[in-house]
């Protein structure tokens, strides 16, 4: 911190370029950790994505669900379905949209990626040890906290009023 710092706390933008580090150390982490996979860190995210919802899912809602630009999941998808790893099936309520989901190849590439990272994740919760809870629910707050300023920002997810 600069001397004129001093006394006033954090700045501003330091939980920004904390958080930054934070995601850029958790992808080294992870990216390491699923090597051999042939999955990155993004792609073990939509993989994951897909699986939790144990149902068909619209790239639409997919996207908003990890937070991911339209256009960038897109790409993603155009490669998960190259791999024959998801399926794209119509969406009866509305002709102009569809579903992705895993297929049986794309469930089992995820769980060889998740077995992967099982190793990095133990061990980084043994050197949290005691904290770990502790972060955990910290990194929930903060989850959950920036997804009400995304949406409170966003005038198509804002609550009328």
């Amino acid at each position: 911190m600069h001397e004129a710092d001093q006394g006033r706390g954090l700045r501003a933008h330091q939980l920004f370029y904390n958080a930054f580090l934070v995601e850029q150390q958790v992808g080294t982490l992870l990216a390491k950790a699923l090597e051999g996979t042939g999955m990155t860190p993004s792609e073990f995210a939509i993989y994951s994505a897909i699986w939790m919802r144990g149902e068909p899912v619209t790239p639409s809602d997919l996207a908003d669900q990890i937070n991911l630009p339209r256009s960038t999941l897109t790409g993603y998808l155009s490669t998960l379905e190259r791999r024959g790893h998801i399926e794209r099936l119509p969406n009866p309520a509305d002709g102009r949209s569809s579903y992705v989901a895993l297929t049986a190849a794309g469930r089992e590439a995820h769980h060889q990626a998740a077995d992967a990272s099982q190793g990095a994740q133990l061990d980084l919760n043994e050197r949290l040890g005691a904290d770990l809870a502790d972060v955990q629910r910290s990194v929930l707050t903060l989850h959950r906290r920036l997804a009400e300023a995304i949406s409170a920002d966003d005038p198509e997810t804002r609550p009328a009023g």
